[in-house]
C-alpha cells in the first residue's frame, strides 16, 4: 500500500514539474498592435550631416623668445601662429621636431639642429641688426663706450646666459681672437637671464654677455659684432639667422616666407650671400669649440633652402 502511495506522489510531482516549464515567465497581455494608416501625415526627419573632420591651420608656424623679441621678425607675418620659448638652444630643438615652421635663432644653433635632424633645416636669412654686447657693471647710467677692446676682458669672469647660445658662441671667438683662453686668461660662467644681472653687480669686474643691455645698471660695454666685425674686416656678423624647417615649409610655402624675408629689407638673403658671411664665422667657431655647431662644419645643403 505504501508503495503505491509514494508511486502516486512521485506521478504527481513530475506533472507539476511538466505544467510549471510549459508556462510563460510573464502572463501579462502583449500590448495590441495597431496597424497605421497610410494618409496620416508625418514629421520630416532631418537629413544626417556627415561629419566634417576640421582642415588644418594652413597657417605658419613662428617660433620666438622672450629674450630674442627684437631679432624676431613676427612682423613680417600678421596672421601667423606664433610659439614662445625660453631660450634659442629650445628654439632651435622645436624647429629641428617640426613644433614650428621658422623662426630667428642663434646661427650656430641652427648648424646643430641641421646635423642632428638629419638635414631638415635651411638658413634663409641672416639678421643685419642682431647683437649682443659684453658689459660691465656701473653705478652710472648706461654708456656705449666706443672702445671694442677685448683686452678689458682679461683674467675676468663673463657670465653667458645658456652654454652654446649665440653669446657663448660670439665672445668666445672673439676672446680666441684675441688669445683670451678660457680658464687662464679669461673666465666664462653660466647663469639664467634672471640671475646674471645681481651676480656681476654684486662681483667688482665681472661682465656679462647679453643680447641688449639689461638696465642701466651697465656703465662700460662693447658690441661683439663689431669686435668681430673690426677683427676680420667683414661688414656682417651671422649671429642670428632665420631659419626655417624644410619638411614642414615646401614649394609655394617655403618660397612665400623666403619673399618676405628678403622684401622686409632687415636680412642678408640669396644663398651665395648668406654662405659668404655665415662659412667663416662657422669655421671660426669650429676652431674655438667644435660642440658650439654641432660638432662638424654643415655641408652646403644648409644655405638657401
Amino acid at each position: 500500500m505504501k508503495k503505491k502511495i509514494g508511486i502516486t506522489i512521485l506521478v504527481l510531482i513530475f506533472a507539476l514539474l511538466l505544467a510549471s516549464c510549459g508556462k510563460p515567465a510573464n502572463t501579462a497581455e502583449p500590448d495590441p498592435v495597431v496597424p497605421s494608416d497610410p494618409s496620416d501625415p508625418k514629421e520630416p526627419t532631418e537629413p544626417a550631416v556627415p561629419s566634417v573632420s576640421e582642415e588644418e591651420d594652413s597657417r605658419v608656424r613662428v617660433g620666438y623668445t622672450d629674450e630674442e623679441a627684437s631679432y624676431s621678425y613676427s612682423f613680417l607675418f600678421g596672421d601667423a601662429l606664433f610659439s614662445d620659448y625660453g631660450t634659442g638652444a629650445e628654439l632651435a630643438a622645436a624647429l629641428g621636431r617640426g613644433e614650428i615652421d621658422t623662426a630667428v635663432i642663434p646661427t650656430n644653433l641652427a648648424c646643430s639642429v641641421y646635423r642632428s635632424s638629419g638635414g631638415k633645416i635651411a638658413i634663409i636669412g641672416v639678421c643685419l641688426s642682431g647683437d649682443v654686447w659684453i658689459m660691465e657693471s656701473n653705478d652710472d647710467e648706461m654708456i656705449y663706450a666706443d672702445i671694442i677692446d677685448p683686452d678689458i676682458l682679461y683674467e675676468r669672469t663673463v657670465y653667458i646666459p645658456y652654454e652654446g647660445g649665440a653669446e657663448d658662441a660670439i665672445v668666445r671667438a672673439v676672446c680666441n681672437t684675441h688669445k683670451l683662453t678660457e680658464g687662464k686668461t679669461v673666465f666664462f660662467e653660466y647663469l639664467p637671464y634672471g640671475e646674471i644681472e645681481e651676480q656681476v653687480k654684486s662681483e667688482a669686474g665681472s661682465f656679462a654677455c647679453v643680447p641688449t643691455p639689461m638696465n642701466d645698471n651697465y656703465g662700460i660695454g662693447f658690441s661683439a659684432s663689431w669686435a668681430w666685425q673690426n677683427d676680420t674686416g667683414r661688414s656682417v656678423c651671422p649671429i642670428y639667422c632665420v631659419a626655417v624647417n624644410t619638411d614642414n615649409l615646401k614649394d609655394e610655402g617655403l618660397a612665400a616666407v623666403k619673399a618676405a624675408v628678403s622684401d622686409s629689407g632687415a636680412y642678408l638673403t640669396g644663398e651665395y650671400e648668406i654662405m659668404d658671411a655665415v662659412t667663416p664665422y662657422l669655421r671660426a667657431l669650429y676652431n674655438v669649440k667644435p660642440s658650439l655647431i654641432g660638432g662638424f662644419m654643415p655641408d652646403d645643403g644648409i644655405y638657401g633652402g
